[in-house]
């Protein structure tokens, strides 16, 4: 779950805690009626519309929109994240300018933030995106305040998301061989992330110990050295055996 300041509070307790209390004034507020003069656009999922999905799956819907002006895919709907994001890596490759974002820190991280147009079928929105630069599976994550804002229903197990418009009901459906990429990008950059963490400790532990070895062979060289010059203080004695054999020499005539 991705958790970020909303639009309909501001980052503070008070704040929070009025949006809180709506909840409890909406109790108070008589209930839905039948007869409610309110256009009724009724959104079904139909077992049959799986009829193409390998079951049963546990993959992520995966969607394509339009951002800017430019189709994007890989684009994940979720539906656990209270904030929109999007990635540097995808701005760059949309020729958006990193100075277009503006600095906005909020309680995740300290996103940054940006706002782009984003139309899926003929129904367009100006979106909030939160900007992260760490590397993902994913060029953008849609969360809540977009599927909200689309009045937007969308069903995993479908892989599809449908929401009203003018014209009726649109649907967008999610490719299942996208999601399951996904899978295998997420392991190759687990693999690569796993990677550069080990090898630094790899490499300290390697060099510690030949820092190790390095000092025992010096310890070990130097007790096995022959003396030096500096070190033979005194003079070298005459050997005792040739002391005596000049001792027992008889006196020349």
């Amino acid at each position: 779950m991705i958790i970020g300041e909303l639009q309909f509070y501001r980052d503070s307790v008070s704040s929070i805690k009025a949006y809180h209390k709506k909840v409890e004034t909406l109790s108070d507020w008589p209930t839905w009626s039948p007869y409610d003069d309110v256009p009724n656009d009724t959104i079904v999922f139909e077992e049959q519309e799986t009829a193409e999905i390998d079951k049963p799956h546990c993959d992520p819907l995966i969607i394509d929109l339009v951002i800017g002006d430019l189709k994007v895919g890989r684009i994940l709907v979720d539906t656990g994240s209270t904030v929109n994001v999007i990635f540097r890596d995808t701005l760059r490759r949309m020729n958006i300018e990193l100075g277009e974002v503006v600095p906005t820190p909020k309680p995740v991280t300290s996103f940054f933030g940006i706002k782009l147009p984003v139309m899926a079928k003929e129904v367009m929105k100006i979106v909030d995106f939160a900007v992260v630069g760490n590397p993902t599976i994913y060029n953008v994550i849609i969360g809540m305040p977009w599927i909200n804002a689309m009045k937007a229903v969308p069903s995993t197990y479908h892989l599809g998301i449908k929401f009203p418009t003018a014209n009726g009901i649109a649907k967008i459906w999610g490719c299942q061989k996208q999601s399951r990429l996904c899978f295998l990008t997420e392991h190759k950059l687990r693999q690569i992330t796993t990677t550069s963490i080990v090898k630094p400790k790899r490499a300290k532990r390697t060099q510690a110990a030949s820092e190790i070895f390095s000092t025992k062979d010096d310890t070990e060289s130097s007790a096995q050295a022959p003396a030096t010059d500096n070190d033979q203080i005194a003079e070298p004695k005459t050997p005792i055996t040739a002391k005596k054999q000049l001792q027992k020499q008889p006196p020349t005539p």
